[in-house]
């Protein structure tokens, strides 16, 4: 269950099976449905989020109030506003899931 994160975490930073199983203790496993809201801009963002499947966009709403798209998460790839998770300050992203996300 958790062989597409563990390989991304170990990617990242040098990890024992150990402190992977901690790590593991922290994850909920969500399945969010095509269209879903995670994120508006000014709300705090509460989680970080990676994908194990499906398609998620990131955007702004710019001046003349054009949905502009910052990047689409995918398939290994993490999801969040990390300054707003972070700092627990307002968010400055809009998240929305493009397909069905696990």
């Amino acid at each position: 269950m958790f062989g597409s994160i563990d390989r991304y975490v170990k990617h990242c930073i040098d990890v024992n099976e150990e402190e992977l199983k901690l790590f593991h203790s922290f994850l909920v496993r969500k399945k969010v449905p095509k269209k879903t809201v995670l994120l508006r801009v000014g709300e705090v963002c509460d989680f970080e989020a990676f994908v194990l499947e499906g398609c998620a966009r990131v955007f702004v709403v710019n001046e003349s109030g054009k949905e502009v798209d910052v990047y689409f998460p995918v398939e290994e790839w993490l999801i969040s506003d990390l300054p707003s998770f972070t700092f627990q300050k307002p968010a400055t992203l809009n998240i929305e899931t493009i397909e069905a996300c696990d």
